[in-house]
């Protein structure tokens, strides 16, 4: 009977368990959960919180969206044309939030036109004769017409109410005819000059009259008012007088 002797090698198996392939499937499929719970869980937290957006802007995404005509990472530089919409007619440009207007215009939008006349410091000043906002008229235009008049002289007192007229001069777009002035006593035309509300009657005897006046005058709302001293040259006399007014 033959004896075998078995001198073969033994390799024992350490008692620890294995980690076998699913294992380790199983651990790198939970490691990827919790990335992915971590990147939730940061994209979830409040992003706008110390976000501050000025202007009214409005946080999104831990980023300011800004109004029209606001800009920057907290909305604080103004563009004030675009934030307050301006608009400028005629060739006219904003800056800094107002209306620069060409020549000849003016206004917050530069849609008016000064006439006869020039703009100074955003007002269209008239040009002699002239009037109104936008100089479209001519200043003696308001005073032409029918007034009831009452004249308070020095000496002589005070007259009955009585009418004279207001006429434009054709030989000059600034001068008028004042008809029927003093109770009615000088038919001729007086002629008085007009700048702006004011009048001038400078120094004259009416064509046919005996009667030589000068004075001045004001125009306000359907009402004259005349200042001015008068002379009858048949008698000497002299009298200071002020006529008010009013048209109709």
């Amino acid at each position: 009977m033959t004896n075998h002797n078995n001198n073969a090698n033994y390799h024992c198996i350490p008692s620890q368990q294995q980690k076998t392939p699913t294992m380790r499937s199983s651990l790198d499929a939970l490691s990827s959960l919790l990335f992915i719970l971590s990147i939730l869980l940061v994209s979830c937290a409040d992003q706008c919180k110390d976000v501050t957006c000025l202007n009214d802007g409005v946080c999104n995404d831990g980023q300011c969206d800004c109004l029209r005509g606001y800009s920057g990472s907290d909305c604080s530089t103004v563009n004030r044309c675009l934030a307050n919409n301006v608009q400028c007619e005629n060739g006219g440009y904003c800056e800094n939030g107002s209306c620069t207007c060409p020549d000849g215009f003016f206004g917050d939008d530069c849609t008016l036109q000064c006439d006869n006349g020039i703009v100074v410091n955003g007002v269209c000043e008239c040009n002699e004769g002239y009037s109104g906002n936008t100089c479209g008229f001519l200043a003696r235009d308001p005073m032409i017409g029918r007034y009831t008049a009452n004249d308070n002289c020095i000496p002589g007192g005070s007259s009955n109410s009585y009418q004279f007229s207001v006429d434009s001069n054709a030989l000059s777009i600034h001068n008028i005819n004042i008809v029927g002035l003093w109770d009615g006593m000088i038919t001729a035309p007086i002629v008085g000059t007009v700048a702006g509300t004011q009048i001038t009657i400078t120094t004259q005897t009416p064509p046919g009259s005996s009667y030589t006046i000068s004075g001045s005058g004001t125009y306000d709302n359907n009402r004259l008012t005349l200042n001015y001293n008068l002379t009858n040259n048949s008698t000497g006399d002299s009298y200071s007088c002020t006529t008010n007014t009013v048209r109709g």
